[in-house]
């Protein structure tokens, strides 16, 4: 009978596999939070120039 378990090495290798594969995932997520960020920050920017230019006509 052969054992199928994974021996420490196999597990070790898997579990930094895995462990990569999330901290891509978080930073892709991360990621998209700062263009999403930069977006707002931009709109924020655009938004305040035409208060300002609104103000001055007044």
């Amino acid at each position: 009978m052969v054992d199928s378990r994974p021996n420490p090495e196999q597990l070790l290798r898997r579990a930094q596999k895995e462990e990569k594969q999330g901290n891509r995932g978080k930073l892709k997520i991360y990621w998209e939070l700062h263009l999403e960020l930069a977006r707002l920050i931009k709109c924020f920017r655009m938004l305040m120039k035409n208060v300002v230019r609104i103000s001055m006509l007044s």
